[in-house]
């Protein structure tokens, strides 16, 4: 839900400009589409900063895009496991995250925080800067700002995760994750991901552009 009163438009400069006619805004939630109208027409070639408060649901089902997978299981301990992922490529997926230009054309930059609960881990695409315990068992894990890319690639995953890594020899950090007890299995992962990381950037003659990869 956006809050059309969080709405502001304003140009890179900070010059004046009359903004965002709030009381116009529209909504098509089929097609997850959101109009802004402005006061005055906006000029190409000039960068603007728009400003938006939102919260909401991420679709759960393949008809919507199929964009988040709920799993729950049982380790080896008895102890029940959840873990939840994100998954924007088969359809308006992203757009469910955040308001977004959702078309592969169009690229973003995104800084993404995960609150969840403390004894779970947060995963995403760049680097984890850190968690933060905050109040009530909840924990927020920042994570590092990605390069210009497409809205669909964003990945966010939640769980009772467990891991085991190891560099490339191009020097990317390989992760492959599983729920407890399972570690054994994800050697052979592990391998042909770091070396698929090495053979592909060889190929093509261009590295890897994150610093890390990981798989479940």
């Amino acid at each position: 839900m956006v809050e059309e009163y969080s709405i502001s438009l304003e140009s890179r400069y900070k010059a004046k400009f009359p903004g965002i006619d709030t009381s116009s805004v529209s909504h098509d939630y089929d097609n997850a589409l959101i109009a802004i109208p402005t006061v005055r027409m906006i000029y190409p070639g000039t960068t603007y900063e728009l400003t938006i408060s939102y919260s909401g649901f991420m679709f759960d089902g393949p008809h919507r895009g199929g964009v988040v997978s709920n799993h729950n299981y049982y380790e080896f301990n008895g102890k029940q496991g959840w873990i939840f992922s994100t998954d924007f490529e088969n359809g308006p997926g992203a757009r469910t995250l955040m308001p977004c230009a959702d078309e592969p054309a169009y690229k973003a930059v995104v800084q993404v925080t995960v609150h969840h609960s403390a004894d779970m881990k947060a995963l995403s695409n760049m680097m984890d800067l850190g968690m933060t315990i905050e109040k009530d068992g909840w924990a927020a894990t920042k994570f590092a700002e990605s390069p210009p890319m497409s809205t669909y690639l964003i990945a966010i995953c939640v769980g009772h995760f467990s891991s085991i890594s190891t560099i490339s020899r191009t020097g990317v950090l390989a992760s492959a994750y599983s729920w407890t007890g399972m570690e054994k299995y994800l050697e052979y992962s592990l391998m042909v991901m770091a070396g698929t990381i090495d053979f592909m950037s060889t190929y093509f003659d261009y590295p890897y552009p994150l610093k890390k990869l990981g798989t479940e």
